[in-house]
């Protein structure tokens, strides 16, 4: 790539590099330090960096400075753990003065054939959003004196044009890729084949709906438009990118751009699951309110006419009454119960450990003892060789009461020989366990229902909150894995599938 290029790029970078040489000097520092530092580069450089800096003298910064220069060393320091940053400070109109940027920071030794030549300080602003459409105005009216002055670092520059952590990808008006740093391969899962030479629109497919004209047959820079854009990659990492688009003014004319490419997968996941928890706050905050209610009312309702019989001293309704009242009052129980144990789950921070399987059975097993229907039911225990697994005992254990107690709660009438079977299998590194019965099992019409919140599929014979089956799909996620309803032609079958050995989730 052109050298001109590679310094327009550096500076238009939305993040602070310094360069340092291997005797800790600064030979280099992009536009982006220069401005929040609020100090000119000509008055730094080739002093020695903690002479500018001297209050990250004895910090993890200097730390890892010394590792890059002196061992060949990178570091990556996160915003966490540092207790002193450097001091770079950016306007706004929301605070006054200048608030201080919080800044993750990378930084990288810079070998060439063997020998150190120093290192790159990668900062990042983690602190906001900058205005990168006026900051890219401001930096390119500054790029020729840049070129000047940084003629002598060519290769530095070029190495942090390959090791910065955003994507960087040079195109032409044909959408031909005319360079590209490993960053963009990495991003694009194409690191094995260079990306230089194939077509940007196999890439990005959205850009020619922003920026390409369908008459020229080429790309074409309109800044009224706006150039950032967003984009899904379709494909078994589906990754979200944030893509910005410039245009490089070169003496030949021709229009030629690069791309800022950011993997914003995690963000978009997290507003993904924030979007489906808010749709489940609001129907739990709903559906909440009308069953709590509805008990309520009730009772208020008998307590009214047992009141009134006790007055005409119908003994036989108010007993009635009460035990109608009675009733009610435990299913508000048994769903406030439930609706703790839901908000105990979301809080709750807990361990893996090894866990005997069989164990485990019979103790629920025997915790259920007095059920109405267990002594009925045959018990059918199969481990499949599996002993022992590595879970989170409280949610693995709630999981298992959850579909054993169903099994009792939901036995068919009609069936003279019930059964209960948790039936245990190993698959390389996944188990499975499949709790069955031939009880009334779920009809066919409500299947879709299962694993949502307040959704009863027997309420006739027998009360429930309705959240057992969603509380078993949540901790099957914490768990690693996943619950399924299994069809079958009598009864029930639900399938876990997790982990041999769950981990962190």
């Amino acid at each position: 790539m052109r050298h001109e290029d590679a310094l327009q790029i550096l500076d238009l970078v939305e993040s602070g590099i310094i360069m340092l040489d291997n005797q800790r000097n600064i030979v280099f520092w992009n536009q982006f330090v220069a401005e929040t530092a609020l100090k000119k580069p000509e008055e730094v450089n080739n002093q020695q960096w903690l002479d500018v800096f001297p209050n990250l003298e004895g910090t993890r910064i200097q730390k890892a400075i010394d590792k890059a220069i002196d061992f060949n060393f990178p570091s990556i320091l996160s915003y966490k753990l540092l207790k002193a940053q450097f001091p770079l400070y950016k306007k706004s109109l929301a605070t006054k003065p200048p608030y201080l940027i919080t800044q993750s920071i990378i930084v990288k030794p810079l070998i060439d054939n063997g020998d150190n030549n120093g290192c790159i300080i990668y900062i990042n602003d983690v602190s906001a959003t900058s205005k990168r459409e006026k900051e890219l105005n401001i930096q390119t009216a500054q790029l020729n004196n840049t070129i000047a002055r940084y003629e002598s670092v060519k290769t530095e520059l070029e190495q942090v044009f390959d090791n910065t952590h955003n994507g960087i990808i040079i195109f032409d008006a044909k959408g031909n890729i005319i360079n590209a740093n490993n960053t963009a391969a990495l991003l694009f899962d194409n690191s094995q084949n260079p990306l230089t030479g194939s077509d940007i629109s196999n890439l990005l497919p959205d850009l020619k709906t922003h920026f390409y004209d369908d008459k020229n047959e080429s790309y074409c820079y309109h800044s009224d438009i706006g150039y950032e854009f967003e984009q899904k990659i379709q494909s078994s990492s589906g990754k979200y990118f944030s893509v910005s688009v410039s245009k490089i003014n070169n003496e030949d004319n021709n229009n030629t751009f690069f791309l800022f490419v950011s993997d914003i997968t995690q963000r978009k996941q997290a507003e993904e699951k924030l979007l489906k928890a808010n749709v489940e706050l609001e129907e739990f905050a709903y559906r909440t309110s009308h069953d709590l209610r509805s008990p309520i009312v009730s009772s208020l309702g008998l307590l009214d006419i047992a009141q009134k019989s006790i007055t005409d001293g119908n003994t036989d309704k108010v007993k009635e009454c009460l035990e109608l009242a009675n009733t009610s009052l435990t299913k508000l129980e048994v769903l406030i119960q439930d609706i703790l144990k839901l908000t105990e789950m979301e809080n709750a921070e807990e361990s893996e450990q090894a866990v005997d399987v069989e164990d485990l059975i019979n103790s629920v097993f025997h915790s259920m003892r007095h059920m109405d229907g267990f002594e009925k039911a045959e018990k059918i225990v199969s481990l499949g060789g599996v002993d022992e697994v590595n879970v989170k005992l409280t949610r693995f254990r709630m999981i298992i009461e959850n579909l054993v107690s169903n099994a009792i709660k939901y036995q068919d009438p009609d069936q003279t020989s019930p059964h209960i079977e948790v039936k245990l299998k190993r698959e390389n590194s996944q188990v499975f366990v499949d709790v069955s019965d031939n009880g009334l099992g779920i009809p066919e019409d409500q299947q879709q229902k299962l694993f949502k919140m307040f959704n009863r599929f027997h309420p006739k014979v027998s009360f429930g909150s309705g959240l057992g089956l969603y509380l078993i799909k949540k901790s099957a996620h914490v768990l690693g894995g996943d619950i399924e309803y299994v069809h079958q032609p009598i009864g029930a079958r639900f399938r876990l599938t997790i982990p041999h050995s769950s981990g962190d989730h």
